[in-house]
């Protein structure tokens, strides 16, 4: 969810907004009444918005999508049925007039990275089901008229480490891809050629830009205003684009004065974006000791509510059991299977007695 309001709104997620993920039926975390992109496209005429694949963005921006079919983003096990339940829609939307923005979520890749990591042998298969779909959309709009002036999106919005995870700050967590896809594009990556691996073994393949830079960059290229909560800065990659000299005020070349421009814009933003989620760390290391200070007076006085001997056992174990598993760095995906495994064990003893 935090990632998905980065590349939406143009804005920092908050720690906050990374608390508020864990809870599915939070409600207070919507951004329907935020200035994003979808809103942008919405307010435009004939504005329609279409939605197949995770039910986060359902959450995130209720009453957004004119038609959508959600998909539970938590059984994990699932590689198949989550993502062809999005691919059976889309030759229908591609033959469609009517809609302004068309979000597709798929799944499969991540929930094979959580269970068997990037080196496992679902993966190639995935990824060449991957490509297959962005060749269908990309033969749609060079082939329909009505598709013409479409922009395909491609991107994630995380990666993942050697075990399959994210959340952490590993350059293989937080270099997710993202390819800007039109005809249209030939005209400014003439020549441009496609590197399989980078020189130095990072993630470097073209050039990095933050996810917030996507709202901006949209705007322009979709001609409608910038959300007011941006922080992203416009690809430079795209200027070509424009015939007129975006920064004809000033002395200097043209080159020199873009320069000079981006040097400005990238150092407002990471400003900007430090101020967003700039935290005291020794009062969350104060909230951190309290937290522990409570929870052992608690344990102090548990026997006096607890007759059974057994029962204060269980209920030990299950509360330290609980409490390591949150270190899991995808257990908010698998807390099910913790509870279903508990159960069973509860009943199984119940039984024996």
């Amino acid at each position: 969810m935090p990632r998905i309001k980065a590349m939406t709104t143009g804005s920092i997620p908050s720690f906050l907004d990374m608390i508020l993920n864990f809870a599915e039926s939070d409600k207070s975390s919507s951004l329907e009444n935020q200035d994003t992109w979808l809103a942008q496209l919405k307010a435009k005429e004939h504005g329609q918005l279409v939605l197949f694949g995770d039910d986060t963005w359902l959450k995130l921006f209720p009453r957004t999508f004119s038609h959508a079919d959600g998909t539970s983003s938590f059984f994990v096990s699932d590689f198949t049925e989550v993502d062809d339940n999005v691919t059976r829609n889309v030759p229908a939307q591609l033959d469609r007039d009517d809609w302004n923005g068309l979000v597709l979520h798929y799944l499969g890749l991540d929930h094979i990275g959580h269970k068997t990591g990037p080196s496992s042998p679902h993966m190639l298969p995935k990824q060449q089901e991957m490509d297959g779909i962005v060749t269908d959309i990309y033969h749609a709009l060079e082939t329909r008229d009505h598709l013409q002036s479409t922009l395909l999106v491609l991107g994630g919005d995380h990666g993942m480490n050697e075990a399959g995870n994210h959340g952490g700050s590993a350059e293989g967590e937080t270099s997710p891809a993202l390819v800007f896809i039109s005809p249209k594009m030939r005209s400014i990556t003439a020549g441009t050629t496609c590197p399989i691996t980078t020189l130095d073994g990072s993630f470097n393949y073209y050039q990095r830009i933050q996810q917030s830079d996507i709202v901006p960059s949209l705007a322009g290229l979709l001609g409608f205003p910038v959300p007011r909560n941006n922080l992203g800065v416009f690809i430079p990659n795209f200027l070509p684009f424009f015939n007129q000299d975006l920064a004809s005020r000033g002395e200097g070349d043209q080159d020199t004065r873009e320069t000079a421009l981006y040097a400005f814009l990238r150092y407002a933003q990471s400003v900007m974006s430090s101020a967003a989620s700039d935290y005291t760390i020794k009062k969350l290391h104060a909230g951190t000791a309290m937290t522990i200070m409570a929870t052992l007076c608690t344990l102090g006085i548990f026997p006096i509510f607890v007759e059974s001997k057994h029962v204060g056992a269980w209920c030990f174990l299950l509360a330290w059991t609980y409490a390591a598993s949150m270190f899991a760095s995808s257990y908010v995906e698998e807390e099910h299977q913790f509870w279903y495994l508990l159960t069973s064990t509860w009943m199984w003893w119940l039984g024996m007695r």
